[in-house]
C-alpha cells in the first residue's frame, strides 16, 4: 500500500553563540506556547523577528498587532517568496504597524540584544528582549518511514520548503500516481 507523507516545514535555527543569553524562540515554538531558550515563557516586549519570507512577515506583524516594538532582520528582499501584490500588502502593512526592518544577518545573540552584519561590511547591535526565528526551514520527516513495508513518497514540503502551490501540485500528482498504480494489473516479477 502506498503512503503520502506531507508533514511541512520546521524552522531551522542558524549556528549562533548567545542562545544561551538571550530569550530565544522558533515561530513554532513561539506559536505554540513552549519555553524559551532561557526557559522563560513570557512574551517578548521588544523582540526582533529573522527572516525574510511571508512566515516572518507575520510573525512581526501579529507581534506588532500586541503593542510590541517589533524589528525585522532580513537578509534579502522581504517577502521573495510570494507574489509582487502580497509583497506589497505586506510591506505597506509593515509599514503601518511600524514595524522596524533591518537588512542583515544575526551574527550573534547576548543579553544586551542581537548582533547583526551586511554584506557591505555594516554592524550593529538591535537591542531586544528576545530574538524569534522564522527564517531557513528544513522538512520535517518523521523517523522510521523507512521501515515500513510499504511506498513511502513524501511531497511538498515534507521534501523541500517551498511555495504552497508547488506543495500542493506535488501532493496532487503523488495520489493521481498512486491510484493508477492500483487500477493496473499486477506486474509479472522477473
Amino acid at each position: 500500500e502506498p503512503v503520502g507523507v506531507a508533514t511541512g516545514p520546521r524552522t531551522a535555527p542558524p549556528m549562533l553563540d548567545g542562545y544561551d543569553t538571550l530569550a530565544t524562540w522558533t515561530v513554532e515554538e513561539l506559536l505554540a506556547g513552549r519555553r524559551s531558550s532561557l526557559d522563560t515563557v513570557s512574551a517578548p516586549v521588544a523582540p526582533v523577528v529573522v527572516g525574510e519570507g511571508r512566515i516572518a512577515m507575520a510573525t512581526a506583524l501579529a507581534l506588532s498587532a500586541r503593542s510590541m516594538e517589533t524589528t525585522l532582520l532580513h537578509r534579502g528582499r522581504v517577502g521573495a517568496d510570494a507574489g509582487a501584490l502580497s509583497r506589497v500588502a505586506y510591506a505597506e502593512r509593515l509599514d503601518r504597524q511600524g514595524v522596524r526592518r533591518v537588512r542583515g544577518r544575526p551574527v550573534r545573540l547576548s543579553a544586551d540584544g542581537a548582533w547583526w552584519s551586511d554584506d557591505a561590511g555594516e554592524a550593529g547591535l538591535l537591542a531586544t528582549d528576545a530574538v524569534v526565528l522564522a527564517d531557513r526551514r528544513r522538512p520535517e520527516r518523521p523517523r522510521g518511514m523507512e521501515r515500513l513495508a510499504c511506498t513511502v513518497r513524501r511531497v511538498g514540503d515534507a521534501r523541500e520548503p517551498r511555495d504552497l502551490t508547488a506543495a500542493i501540485a506535488e501532493g496532487r500528482e503523488a495520489i493521481e500516481a498512486f491510484t493508477r498504480s492500483l487500477s493496473e494489473p499486477p506486474r509479472a516479477i522477473r
